[in-house]
């Protein structure tokens, strides 16, 4: 079951778009399984579910054919064959599409049941399956997504046919190398970055912009030839012409990309520092990579505040 792109108001800082950085990924989508967001809507349990399977089966019925008999599935099957009119198209066009982000809105992006087939929809479910759509033409295929993920012990992959486990003698003693462009940032950032000395949930806009732009000025300085900064780039570029009341963090307003492009900078390392934080205190030793203990507070920036 298709239940959307993880559904909310999206802005040129919302980490659903931190992939703009220096990824080969165009957007992820988000899928669940029917029966459980179906036992969700009657309001039981996934042990009751189960059970109703097993009665099922046990009596020689189908799963599938039961389930399609629901009003619940066939109502999801009705939105699913609209779902690229009435939803896909309206979320990239009005709240997910960057031009300046270089994120394409392009119809070979298309959600839409098989000749057919049904595709069962609804943006009010719940999944737990992250489907990677790379970006139009990427080469080298799905596989070259990989080629994207920070830690190498992340790369280990089964497409159907083979095991590939990329630097085996470290992944199968809980090692793990991170790329070298991202641990560099990551260590310089969290070297640089000085909480501020308000309420940290009440820092306003400005003054969020002000403490990202000062700490990526310092990494830049360590870090010169990271080839994550062409979005910043492009940001400083802009006609400086907003203050503190009159900017405008509006969706793909110049004053967002202006000051939204240090917000996601900022946003796109926290994700770094915080997987690797994960990663760490699950044992996992990543070599060459700074240690980020429990003293590294850093929390996500937003341009619409606390």
């Amino acid at each position: 079951m298709f239940v959307g792109f993880n559904d909310s108001y999206i802005t040129i800082d919302c980490d659903r778009l931190l992939y703009t950085v220096d990824t080969k990924i165009h957007h992820v989508e988000i899928w669940g399984s029917v029966i459980e967001n179906l036992d969700e809507r009657m309001g039981g349990s996934n042990e009751r579910i189960k059970r109703v399977i097993e009665v099922i089966e046990t009596k020689g019925g189908s799963v599938l054919e039961t389930l399609k008999n629901t009003e619940y599935y066939k109502e999801a099957s009705e939105w699913g064959k609209d779902c690229q009119k009435n939803y896909v198209d309206p979320k990239w066009k009005h709240s997910m599409c960057f031009d300046e982000l270089g994120v394409e809105n392009n119809k070979a992006y298309n959600i839409k049941p098989k000749s057919g087939g049904d595709l069962p929809f609804d943006f009010t479910g719940g999944g737990s399956i992250d489907l990677i759509v790379a970006r139009i033409n990427t080469e080298g295929g799905a596989r070259s997504l990989l080629e994207d993920f920070d830690l190498t012990i992340c790369k280990a992959s089964f497409d159907g046919k083979n095991f590939r486990i990329p630097d085996p003698h470290r992944t199968f003693s809980a090692k793990s190398t991170m790329e070298p462009n991202r641990s560099a940032v990551v260590e310089s950032y969290v070297k640089h970055f000085k909480s501020p000395s308000q309420k940290y949930q009440y820092l306003e806009p400005m003054a969020a912009y002000a403490l990202a732009s000062t700490t990526i000025k310092a990494v830049r300085k360590d870090v010169p030839n990271a080839p994550f900064y062409r979005q910043l780039d492009f940001a400083a570029r802009l006609p400086d012409r907003y203050n503190g009341e009159e900017y405008d963090f509006g969706n793909g307003a110049l004053g967002g990309v202006k000051y939204g492009s240090s917000f996601q900078f900022h946003n796109w390392t926290l994700k770094l520092i915080n997987r690797l934080r994960k990663y760490q205190q699950r044992g996992i030793e990543v070599v060459g990579a700074p240690t980020i203990g429990d003293d590294v507070h850093i929390k996500a920036f937003s341009m619409m505040g606390y």
